[in-house]
C-alpha cells in the first residue's frame, strides 16, 4: 500500500489497483488467478482473556520464550513464524482482551505441524491457556 499510496489498508484502492494489474495482462481473469499458488488457512483463531491487558502481558512473557528453530520469526505486530511451506502468527488484539492467531500452509499435514509447535510454546507460556486449534 505504500506503493503510489498513503501506505494504510484500503479497499477500494487494493479493488483498483487489482483492477489495474487485470488490464495489463493479457490473461483473462480467471486465467490470471489459475496462476497464483494455492494454500490452505485455517480462519482467525481467538483465545479471550477475563481482562484487557493480559493478551499483551501473554505476548511479551511469549517472545521472551518462545523457541522455533525450524522457522524464521519476526517480531513486528505479534510472534509470526515462516516455515519452509508455511506460517503460524500469534499477535494480542488492539481492540479487545484476546489473541489472535492464524496459519497458513501448502497443505493440511503442514498446517497441523505448525499448530503443534505453537501449541507446545504456546503451552510452555501459559499451562493453563485454553488453545482452541
Amino acid at each position: 500500500f505504500k506503493e503510489r499510496w498513503y501506505g494504510f489498508d484500503d479497499a477500494l484502492y487494493s479493488a483498483a489497483r487489482l483492477l489495474e494489474i487485470i488490464a495489463n495482462q493479457n490473461l483473462s481473469s480467471s486465467e490470471l488467478f489459475a496462476t497464483l499458488p494455492n494454500s490452505l488457512s485455517t480462519p482467525e483463531i481467538n483465545i479471550h482473556f477475563k481482562e484487557d491487558g493480559a493478551q499483551h502481558k501473554f505476548m511479551q512473557k511469549f517472545a521472551s520464550v518462545v523457541d522455533l528453530p525450524d522457522a524464521k520469526i519476526t517480531t513486528i505486530d505479534g510472534i509470526r513464524a515462516d516455515y519452509k511451506n508455511g506460517w503460524g502468527l500469534v499477535r494480542a488484539s488492539n481492540t479487545t482482551p484476546s489473541l489472535v492467531i492464524r496459519f497458513e500452509a501448502d497443505d493440511e499435514s503442514v498446517i497441523e505441524n505448525i499448530k503443534n509447535d505453537f501449541r507446545q510454546q504456546m503451552s510452555k507460556t501459559d499451562s493453563d491457556l485454553q488453545l482452541p486449534f
